[in-house]
């Protein structure tokens, strides 16, 4: 999937994001989503699912937001073995 993916923050109280494929986990302190660019993880606090618009792939939040990130994307590493008889 190679689509745009939009976050709107408004005065750290609502956040938009757009080109989200599903929500991986979610609380009131953070909510994890994946989207067409990866991860992506909005911590805060008193979160809430304001709006969740499926058929756009949009999903609304508002609460007090702390920090937005997009999480490495772990690639598995060789083994000692493999490393060796290569």
């Amino acid at each position: 999937m190679n689509e745009k993916s939009i976050i709107t923050l408004v005065d750290r109280s609502s956040v938009k994001v757009t080109g989200m494929n599903k929500i991986i986990s979610m609380d009131v302190t953070h909510f994890s989503l994946d989207t067409s660019l990866g991860e992506l993880v909005i911590y805060g606090k008193d979160l809430i699912m304001d709006k969740l618009d499926s058929d756009n792939r949009e999903l609304f939040i508002t609460g007090d937001i702390k920090q937005i990130a997009y999480e490495e994307i772990k690639t598995p590493k060789e083994s000692f073995l493999k490393k060796l008889f290569k």
